[in-house]
């Protein structure tokens, strides 16, 4: 009876062999029943195989899944495990974890670049691994975002937190890293966006100016000037000039157009006079003169003359600087 029953026993099993030749994919066959693939291997036509180094499996798969970027895993693994640790990220096409930029941060390490901080915000350090640790920027200095906390260039300002630098306004600057524009001074003036430039000689600027203004006529300036200076008397300059200038000796100036023109006989100009005096009787001049002569003997003038009279005929007069005919006498009879 037993000897029947193991016949029969072997039998059956025989028949279970005929009727499940194989297994699915991802199925193996396990006495006599197909069981899902176990966790780090693969199973195709009752062949059951380890996953290689750098795939996964989890069970019940015909192929093992690779391991995604910036991860890894060892022969017959059951998950990928982060290649790069947390503040670090994976450099592409290579097995070189480096520690995320400053303002920059990777909370897992499964990155190949690392996440940017919002603008206006930065890290104190390389390798943050939270956006927790992205802080506001100091006044004087923006970020874009994924950058260090720049400081503001000289001619902008930012009150912190500040994605760009603000430009200050025409008339006013700042140092670098400033947190707010200060007025240039006079002398001095600004576009925007500038520094404080000083004013070119024969100009002249108020604190706060955006521009230089031209000194006018008869005022001249040094460079950096916040007035104009009169000219000293007997002197003239042009519109924007640095210094005055004077006419040469025996000139005088005409206006508007400043030319320099000489004084007419019978007038004089001192030097540094705005204009021609008459002379006086008993004197001359000729033109351009700076002083006038007195008359010799024998001759007058009543003044404002370029020559002096000589004394009528039959008249004399042995005096130098006579003012009228009647300083003529009249010779002794028989001369």
């Amino acid at each position: 009876f037993i000897s029947i029953m193991k016949l029969l026993f072997l039998v059956t099993q025989l028949l279970l062999l005929l009727i499940v030749r194989s297994c699915p994919d991802g199925q193996i066959l396990i006495a006599t029943v197909c069981q899902p693939c176990p966790a780090g291997y693969s199973c195709s036509q009752d062949v059951q195989t380890p996953c290689p180094p750098g795939t996964y499996s989890g069970g019940g798969l015909f192929n093992c899944t690779p391991y995604a970027v910036a991860t890894y895993s060892s022969s017959g693994a059951t998950a990928c495990a982060a290649y790069c640790s947390a503040g670090t990220y994976l450099l592409t096409g290579t097995q070189r974890c480096l520690s995320c930029d400053l303002g920059t941060y990777s909370s897992d390490g499964l990155q190949t670049s690392c996440t940017a901080c919002p603008p206006g915000k930065s890290t104190a350090a390389p390798g943050a691994t939270a956006m927790a640790q992205c802080n506001p920027c100091p006044s004087g200095r923006a970020s874009v975002g994924g950058t260090p906390c720049m400081l503001c260039v000289a001619g902008t300002f930012s009150t912190g937190n500040a994605a760009t630098c603000t430009t200050c306004a025409g008339g006013t600057s700042s140092n670098s890293g400033a947190s707010a524009c200060f007025p240039c001074s006079g002398g001095t003036y600004s576009t925007a966006g500038s520094v404080c430039i000083q004013c070119q000689a024969g100009y002249y600027s108020g604190a706060g100016a955006s521009s230089c203004t031209i000194c006018p006529g008869n005022k001249y300036s040094a460079a950096g000037a916040s007035l104009c200076t009169n000219c000293p008397p007997g002197q003239v300059s042009f519109p924007g000039s640095s210094s005055c200038f004077s006419c040469a000796d025996g000139q005088y100036m005409v206006f508007p157009s400043l030319a320099c023109i000489y004084c007419p006989g019978g007038t004089f100009i001192p030097r540094g006079a705005g204009s021609c005096t008459p002379c006086s009787p008993g004197t001359y001049s000729l033109l351009g003169a700076t002083t006038c002569i007195q008359c010799s003997p024998g001759s007058y003038s009543p003044g404002n003359l370029s020559q002096c009279i000589s004394c009528p005929e039959g008249t004399y007069n042995m005096l130098k600087g006579s003012k009228s005919v009647l300083a003529c006498k009249s010779c002794p009879s028989g001369q």
